[in-house]
């Protein structure tokens, strides 16, 4: 069977060779497929020709597949764009024996004569490429490559800047990266470079957006005017649940640029800044178009996804062309249903000097302007906090006005130590950069209950939906967050005390001793109607979180008029071994006398340092389980002229390292932390020291 289908291929290569031996013809062109049913691909062959008086155009080509079989693909439209341009569709498809990659590939003599890049063009095959690359379905689900909106035949003008945009936009929402790459000549080979090919001088391409810009256009022909190539490849993107890039397909399209000579400008569009809209709500933005020349006509002809039935409600554009300039309006009424991982690409071309129709002519010049939208979730509404006992419940509106849609999965709850006053931009998309920590997910309800909050702290809290691209097994990809809630802010009631220091005074194996203050109850949160008097505290220490159980000193209080006044809210605690070990402070605080108890504060260690030797070097690392934020940590060093410990550095993190010291000399350390508080009448600044500990390089 493998015999017969050689011949075959061999066969339809010498059919279209002979069909084409007259053709100089091709321009431009790229290969787009389309996943239809399990391992079945549609494929399209657009080219873009020559259309002239005695021309050759193929009127079927053949498509190789990239599993060993190929077909001929006949031509089922031809597009006239011009009097000199066709553009040529050729529609097949495929089944492939299962999951892999697979470069479909087309070649056809020959290209148009006279390109000045290319030497001898009028004798070099013109060949393009596609590359299915198909990961199991499974975890990935499936694909069609990236389409294009804009033509690739394009007239610019020589010394003058030059912008367009072929409108790659990808129908399953990946996102999309492009490259200039070498034309090839066949299904294997590019062009050299240098040798039979040569960039064009100056131009680049935007990796992000596809837009090519080319400053000063020359086509190094015998006159700066002429003909030039070249190819790009567009490679598609999809994250996994991870949010890791795959590559998925790519599409390598060949263009063509025709550089004139006449005197003309091209018109220029104002710049468009990025615009963004919550699902739900309308895009809208202005275009502006102007031309230098007089007497010119300007026309604005935006295209993209939103024009296109693969959104809910297609967008209009309202324009008239005028002379000079030209002003469009771009109006979008979005849906739950457009919500994809990667912003829309609409790209606005805007074109001088309308003359008759159906004629192509360097005279017609135009210029491109890519704007992205991204349709972003809408945020959670109505958020909601309330203290609920020692913790914190979060309430917000349901249900989620994009809850309907597919793609959405469920809630994340984020938290920040600290009131956030902060209004966000309507552009935000997730929390990045907001300097909130995530301490909930997969929720599927409208509550949250946070356990994990201390007193003495003003918490802020966020609520945002996230979602997801489903495969047909129920694995996430392409994942995306929406716009965040507003932020709430609440505090724990300071019924109880709150520990702010925990400082070692005293450093010494047995000996030791270190410093513990607290706050006091304040008496609108306490209720002292219906929490009365006598109180008691009752302080605890322990060398773990989970072994605070020695008691080591009662206070007790008539009233609270007693504790209000009273100067003591500290204790000295002593015969320690805080050389080796730190410890742990609670207090409970009890009314009626001890019968009832309030509560337990957070724990509060106090600093412990660890050393590290090293060759000339010494590492210091350090813990502190404290209720509040510590912000900075100071390193101190002992002199040993003055035995005094003198300030080496003050940084953020929790290592430090000291380094040019002596070998075998032994150096001493302590650290000071700095700390604050957030909630009202709290310290703002608390400062506590480790033990001192001493090491020797070695």
């Amino acid at each position: 069977m493998k015999k017969y289908r050689f011949i075959l291929s061999i066969v339809m290569l010498l059919f279209t060779v002979v069909s084409t031996v007259k053709a100089t013809h091709n321009r431009a062109g790229e290969i787009t497929y389309c996943h239809i049913t399990g391992n079945t691909y549609s494929a399209t062959i657009t080219t873009y020709t020559r259309n002239i008086p005695g021309g050759t155009i193929n009127l079927d080509l053949l498509l190789y597949w990239g599993d060993g079989d190929s077909s001929l693909l006949p031509r089922a439209v031809d597009d006239l764009i011009c009097d000199s341009i066709t553009r040529n569709y050729y529609y097949g498809t495929h089944t492939y024996a299962g999951t892999g990659t697979y470069t479909l590939c087309m070649t056809n003599p020959n290209r148009i004569a006279g390109v000045c890049n290319v030497i001898n063009s009028v004798q070099v095959p013109f060949s393009i490429h596609s590359t299915i690359l198909m990961p199991d379905p499974q975890f990935y689900g499936y694909n069609c490559s990236a389409v294009f909106y804009n033509t690739p035949v394009i007239y610019a003008h020589q010394g003058l800047p030059f912008k367009y945009n072929a409108n790659g936009s990808d129908p399953d929402g990946d996102s999309l990266s492009y490259k200039l790459v070498a034309p090839f000549v066949d299904c294997n080979i590019q062009m050299s470079v240098p040798g039979s090919y040569s960039f064009p001088s100056g131009l680049t391409m935007n990796p992000s957006n596809g837009e090519i810009n080319w400053t000063s256009p020359n086509a190094k022909c015998p006159s700066l005017c002429g003909t030039v190539n070249i190819a790009y490849e567009v490679k598609e993107w999809r994250k996994d649940a991870y949010g890791i890039s795959h590559q998925v397909g790519s599409v390598i399209r060949d263009m063509q640029l025709i550089i004139s000579c006449n005197n003309n400008h091209p018109p220029v569009i104002a710049p468009i800044s990025e615009v963004c809209v919550w699902a739900g709500n309308t895009c809208k933005f202005t275009v502006n178009a102007s031309d230098v020349d007089p007497g010119q006509w300007i026309n604005i002809d935006p295209n993209g996804i939103p024009f296109t039935n693969l959104v809910t409600n297609p967008a209009s554009f309202a324009t008239t062309p005028t002379i000079g300039s030209a002003v469009g309006v771009f109006n979008w009424l979005t849906t739950c249903n457009d919500l994809k991982a990667f912003p829309y690409q609409v790209v606005v071309n805007a074109t001088d000097s309308i003359l008759f129709q159906g004629s192509c002519s360097d005279q017609i010049l135009s210029t491109s302007y890519t704007v992205k939208i991204k349709v972003i979730p809408p945020p959670p509404l109505n958020l909601t906090v309330a203290q609920v006992s020692n913790h914190i419940k979060l309430t917000w509106q349901a249900p989620y006005s994009c809850a309907a849609n597919s793609r959405f999965n469920y809630f994340t709850v984020w938290r920040k130590v600290g009131c956030d006053p902060t209004i966000l931009d309507t552009c935000q998309q997730g929390m990045g950069g907001l300097g909130y920590t995530k301490i909930g997910t997969n929720i599927t309800s409208y509550t949250f209950d946070d356990l994990t909050v201390k007193r003495g702290q003003t918490y802020s809290y966020r609520v945002e939906a996230e979602f997801s691209d489903i495969s047909p097994a129920g694995y996430n990809y392409n994942p995306f967050s929406g716009h965040p809630s507003d932020a709430v802010c609440i505090a724990l009631k300071q019924d109880i005390p709150v520990i702010v220091n925990a400082s070692v005074v005293k450093t010494d194996a047995v000996l030791g001793k270190i410093f513990i203050r607290w706050s006091k109850p304040r008496a609108a949160d306490l209720d002292t109607l219906l929490n009365p008097g006598p109180y008691v505290f009752k302080l605890f220490h322990g060398a773990s979180a989970s072994s605070i159980n020695s008691l080591i000193a009662t206070k007790n209080f008539a009233s609270y008029y007693q504790i209000n006044a009273a100067a003591d809210t500290s204790y000295l605690d002593t015969l320690l071994n805080t050389e080796t070990q730190p410890y742990l402070y609670q207090i409970s605080f009890f009314t009626q006398n001890g019968a009832t108890k309030i509560g337990d504060t957070d724990p509060a260690s106090s600093v412990f340092v660890s050393t590290t030797s090293s060759d000339n070097s010494i590492q210091l690392d350090w813990i502190a389980q404290v209720p509040w934020v510590n912000d900075s940590f100071t390193v101190f060093k002992k002199n040993t002229t003055t035995l005094l410990f003198d300030s080496l550095t003050t940084l953020t993190g929790s290592t430090y390292t000291d380094t040019k010291l002596a070998n075998g000399k032994s150096y001493c350390y302590q650290v000071r932390t700095r700390g604050h508080f957030s909630a009202p009448l709290l310290p703002k600044n608390t400062f506590n020291f480790s033990q001192e500990i001493c090491a020797i390089p070695r």
